[in-house]
């Protein structure tokens, strides 16, 4: 009883991966990131390689918010 309750356990930490959430690792370069994400150098954070990177925008820029115009003196 005791083997197969041992068994069950390793199946189910091996079974699970964890989920590593979009950003939270900063980053210079891709291989400072966990397997299957790359750096933002911008951001200099971890995204995956097909997810939205968050602060960026399409062209790798960070988005720096709304315009705003100046009205002068």
């Amino acid at each position: 009883m005791r083997r197969l309750a041992s068994l069950l356990v390793l199946i189910f930490l091996f079974a699970c991966e964890p989920a590593v959430p979009e950003g939270r690792f900063a980053c210079e370069r891709d291989e400072d990131c966990p397997e299957e994400m790359v750096c933002r150098a911008p951001a200099q954070r971890c995204y995956s390689a097909h997810a939205d990177a968050g602060p960026q925008g399409d062209d790798g820029a960070i988005d720096g918010g709304p315009e705003t115009v100046d009205a002068g003196p």
